[in-house]
């Protein structure tokens, strides 16, 4: 469980969940990062609020190893402007 997270100026990604995880954030910010949130593997991440600024992908969502399957991410708001990406196992609820 996050309550507030706050990342910056992160080379890759500024939050990556994997491999069966399930993880609850309140609130996010995270600016200047290829990646703000990479969820994959069945993971599941439930975001009430993402403001993203900066970002070259805001959301990606995906199976990565073929051991698992896709992953989710349900989201109540997004403020993010980079691209969404997400693979045919998986899903975005916002």
């Amino acid at each position: 469980k996050l309550n507030n997270v706050f990342l910056e100026n992160c080379t890759d990604k500024g939050l990556s969940i994997g491999e069966i995880s399930k993880v609850r954030a309140k609130k996010a910010l995270i600016s200047s990062a290829n990646i703000a949130i990479s969820t994959k593997d069945f993971s599941i991440l439930n975001l009430n609020y993402l403001i993203g600024k900066k970002n070259n992908i805001c959301l990606e969502v995906k199976q990565k190893k073929q051991e698992y399957g896709g992953a989710k991410i349900i989201a109540n708001k997004l403020i993010c402007k980079g691209k969404k990406i997400i693979d045919s196992s998986s899903i975005i609820y916002y």
